[in-house]
């Protein structure tokens, strides 16, 4: 039988931290997994039906030559940039 999102609710209420924290990862990566499949579908869809084209089109169009070091010094990349983004922000609590 399956429970109800009451019963569900009740359940998470009642476990320890580790148990919660394990869950939310889990739901974590289930949620990425589905939207993940969902933007592949979307995108297999678009790119069948010609609206992608567009991309193709601009990327062989030729570019302005880019200068070397011109902009050097105005910007920089954090050192942490590749670093895992925490759960808080997965959970929409860190603005």
């Amino acid at each position: 039988m399956l429970a109800t999102i009451e019963e569900i609710k009740t359940a998470i209420n009642s476990l320890s931290k580790t148990e919660f924290a394990r869950l939310r990862k889990w739901i974590l990566e289930k949620d990425r997994e589905k939207c993940d499949r969902a933007w592949d579908r979307a995108i297999e869809k678009d790119s069948a039906s010609g609206e992608l084209d567009f991309l193709i089109e601009e990327s062989l169009v030729v570019k302005e030559r880019r200068i070397p070091g011109l902009n050097r010094g105005e910007i920089w990349i954090s050192d942490d940039f590749d670093a895992p983004l925490p759960d808080k922000f997965w959970l929409g609590e860190e603005t």
